[in-house]
């Protein structure tokens, strides 16, 4: 800079911008949306200009919008699925050819967790009754009720529209920015043309990218095509056979879903059981009912691919060195990677009269990119870790200078709807859309004044991480010394030395991890004080929604009760298959 202090990027002191960008149909930007343009009788008007949504799909719904189009796509993969290969083609020897196709990672014969009520914005109608009684819809039931809500403000959502990435650029005034995003507009052949926007919400999932552990020996798994992440599981059929020997690492959601789909097509004493391994003890939110076709195991150690009478093999060492031989499948159930946004570029200092020849001009506006070499910009984080690649030792595993987990806290024209993983996302968007909207239209909500102010939020969640894990040591010691104990007494029962009734069920004998749950962005039973924060932001601007948002004081018990429901409705499914002499 020629020996003159480098200028700071544009600290956004007073939001209120008239135009506004989402980026995501699915039930976070939906929700965000409604709550930005929702007008009462007798309310004022929204004060934005311009709102849009993007989103690059054939319709809204997000990861509740599978569509059979896009499944078939992927079963004309190697081994009937698309595992690692995202987005899809029609040609899948010709990847980058022609019109990308975005999967939902959701799967046909899913039925959600989240009761109704949950799962109703407050500027719509309640969701409808689940069909057949069930306490929670099914997947087709929940993306029903998207397409139901999205129609007021249809005319406000643009399908099939690609974001490939977001700059901001500096204002005529210090105290501003504004947005340029570029964008693939697949109703058009894919083409390539760029925006420009006051303040854009970039509302997608997670799902985008896939968390692999890092296990010895994991990428050989996937380069003998014996691996499939559960982001790319689509059911049983026309996949997976009867006859193969599975294992299926996790248990959460997804991982309990899909052991149990693969169980249903076995038969006890036939056919072998699935494998289930994970590195904690099931956990009260992912409901699932034990299953003598379900084979609970210690985590894995390590993979080991041999060669045996010419032909590739993988033996799976567990973590109490036992070895599971010949497995035909391993399903991955390792959840996502949170906070990766690599795609949008934050200015890194202010301009320069040096760098407007990298900035967009009248003349170029539409065709503007910005240039691959330039200093101007930075990520807003790191890119998501490939299958075998570990860690970065910069890697924050976080998104880094937030107000309350949503706001830039420079940059305030920027928000992220959803980053927080709570049990009920489709009222948190909707208390966020809110929130949002009370601090950019003028109200008497505001975004406290200084940098530091804003960035408090992020201080004290760090805080309250560092505190619980400071408790670790303890408990992890007593919960290995119990995970020994277990283990050993289930020794002496193959032993003969004690009866079989004595023998504890195997995921109750996995090591302990209480580090898995302390995640910045995963908030757990955090998610009711963070609602309540968003909540009085949007009235302390707008007093007059007291009525309209839910208060989560009212619903904690029963949200937290969701799960004890889950399981009864699960027991009673099973039992009405029994009846009907079918398959369980």
């Amino acid at each position: 800079m020629n020996g003159h202090a480098v200028p700071a990027p544009p600290f956004v002191a007073d939001p209120h911008p008239k135009r506004v960008l989402i980026i995501g149909g699915g039930p976070a930007g939906l929700g965000v949306l409604r709550a930005l343009l929702h007008q009462h009788p007798g309310e004022a008007p929204p004060p934005f200009e311009a709102v849009s949504l993007v989103e690059r799909r054939e319709d809204i719904g997000g990861v509740w919008n599978i569509d059979s189009k896009t499944v078939a796509l992927e079963r004309s993969y190697p081994n009937g699925h698309a595992s690692g290969h995202w987005p899809v083609y029609a040609n899948p020897q010709e990847a980058q050819q022609g019109r990308p196709h975005w999967p939902s990672p959701s799967y046909p014969l899913l039925r959600g967790n989240v009761l109704p009520r949950f799962l109703s914005y407050s500027t719509a109608g309640r969701f409808p009754a689940p069909s057949e009684n069930e306490p929670f819809p099914s997947l087709d039931e929940t993306q029903a009720y998207l397409v139901e809500a999205a129609k007021p403000v249809r005319a406000y959502i643009r399908c099939n529209i690609e974001c490939v990435g977001v700059w901001e650029l500096p204002d005529d005034k210090p105290d501003q920015n504004r947005w340029a995003v570029r964008l693939h507009d697949w109703n058009d052949g894919g083409k390539a043309v760029t925006e420009y926007w006051d303040a854009v919400i970039p509302a997608t999932s997670f799902t985008d990218a896939p968390a692999y552990p890092a296990i010895p020996g994991i990428k050989e798994v996937h380069d003998i095509g014996k691996l499939q992440h559960c982001k790319w599981y689509r059911g049983v059929e026309g996949t997976y056979t009867a006859d193969e020997r599975i294992l299926v690492v996790g248990n959460g959601n997804s991982a309990n879903d899909v052991a149990a789909h693969l169980a249903s097509h076995r038969v006890a004493g036939k056919h072998e059981p699935i494998y289930r391994a994970a590195r904690h003890a099931k956990l009260i939110i992912f409901s699932a009912l034990e299953d003598e076709r379900i084979k609970d195991v210690p985590t894995v150690k390590a993979f080991h691919v041999r060669e045996r009478a010419g032909k590739a093999v993988l033996d799976v060492e567990l973590i109490d060195s036992s070895i599971i031989e010949n497995v035909d499948r391993v399903v991955l159930g390792s959840g996502y990677q949170y906070g990766k946004y690599h795609w949008i570029h934050l200015l890194s200092r202010g301009a320069t009269s040096a760098d407007e020849a990298h900035l967009p001009g009248h003349h170029d506006g539409a065709d503007w990119q910005a240039p691959a070499e330039s200093d101007l910009w930075k990520p807003v984080s790191l890119a998501p870790r490939a299958l075998g690649q570990g860690p970065e030792p910069d890697d924050p595993g976080r998104l880094v200078g937030l107000w309350e987990q949503m706001v830039h806290a420079r940059a305030a024209t920027l928000a992220f709807a959803n980053l927080p993983i709570t049990y009920t996302p489709f009222i948190l968007a909707d208390v966020q859309g809110h929130a949002l909207r009370s601090l950019w239209d003028a109200s008497p909500a505001s975004l406290p004044p200084t940098l530091e102010a804003r960035l408090q939020s992020e201080r004290d969640r760090l805080a309250e991480i560092e505190a619980r894990k400071k408790a670790l040591p303890e408990l992890e010691a007593a919960g290995e010394k119990a995970w020994r104990d277990k283990l050993e007494k289930n020794r002496a029962v193959d032993r003969g030395e004690l009866p079989e009734s004595e023998r504890i069920p195997a995921f109750e004998t996995v090591a302990p991890d209480h580090v898995t749950l302390l995640h910045f962005h995963i908030l757990g039973d955090d998610g009711l004080p963070y609602a309540n924060r968003l909540r009085k932001v949007a009235l302390a601007g707008h007093p007059e929604w007291e009525q309209r948002l839910l208060d989560w004081n009212t619903i904690e018990e029963e949200r937290k009760g969701m799960y004890a429901v889950k399981v009864e409705s699960l027991k009673r499914a099973r039992e009405r298959r029994r009846i009907a002499g079918g398959v369980e």
